[in-house]
């Protein structure tokens, strides 16, 4: 093999590498957000790709003869590199929607801030629950899980196979209703609580009709969501990240 045919061996390993291992760092919680600089993350993926390119180099089809093979494998790459980041950012999704859900059980819901994950306003304690879950990600180094993910999924997902659209639509729809059915879980005790002080308000406004019931029990129910939360913020922020390491896992290999 001759030194400008090496050459670009190399580079076009690097080039696809890139493709998956970018876009999903596009996507990745913590360092794909808005507020990171898109010049900062893309420094970090194309350093990631140099580095990672001759060890992934063994699952890497040949290089392209054609213009089409090569749109052909860049846009796999780039597809299953949406794919994976994109589950990334279901998994921390569901804090967010378990915000909303409790701020709209425990009057919040007006209270708006900036959430720089979502890009948007959203409930201030969806922004509580968003932010501090991304900071326990980071804190446990489960980011390099997440990595680690992206690596052994050329494992799963290769390049020189076949695409699985069924198993990818399949699993993605599953990791929504999955990702749904646990923000409702984790917001159950502010559903529950927000229903008794409700039940509580009718029977007393049935009592003594002429009371001002809406005045007296919307600071009740706001100082008593607050209290929940004290009590099950530990508990909500363990089960989330057991849950986001259990399907991180999936797309390691053993």
């Amino acid at each position: 093999m001759t030194l400008e045919g090496l050459l670009i061996g190399e580079i076009f390993s690097i080039m696809l590498v890139f493709c998956r291992i970018g876009t999903a760092i596009m996507f990745m919680p913590g360092i794909g957000e808005m507020y990171v600089p898109l010049r900062v993350r893309l420094l970090l993926s194309l350093t990631i790709s140099y580095l990672l390119a001759p060890i992934l180099k063994p699952y890497l089809p040949p290089v392209a003869t054609s213009t089409m093979q090569l749109f052909m494998q860049v846009s796999t790459e780039i597809m299953y590199g949406f794919f994976i980041g994109m589950a990334t950012k279901t998994l921390l999704a569901t804090m967010h929607i378990a915000g909303m859900v409790i701020a709209t059980h425990t009057n919040f819901a007006t209270a708006m801030l900036f959430d720089s994950t979502q890009g948007s306003q959203s409930a201030s304690l969806g922004v509580l629950l968003t932010l501090t879950s991304l900071l326990i990600l980071l804190v446990t180094d489960t980011h390099l899980l997440v990595l680690q993910a992206f690596v052994d999924s050329y494992t799963m997902l290769k390049p020189t196979g076949a695409v699985p659209w069924h198993d990818m639509a399949v699993y993605f729809t599953r990791l929504v209703a999955l990702s749904f059915m646990l923000a409702l879980s984790l917001s159950m005790p502010f559903i529950v609580s927000a229903m008794v002080i409700n039940i509580a308000a009718g029977v007393l406004s049935r009592l003594m009709p002429n009371f001002q019931v809406f005045f007296v029990m919307m600071p009740a129910q706001i100082i008593f969501g607050l209290l929940v939360m004290a009590a099950v913020l530990p508990d909500i922020m363990l089960w989330f990240h057991q849950h986001f390491r259990e399907q991180m896992e999936n797309f390691l290999s053993f």
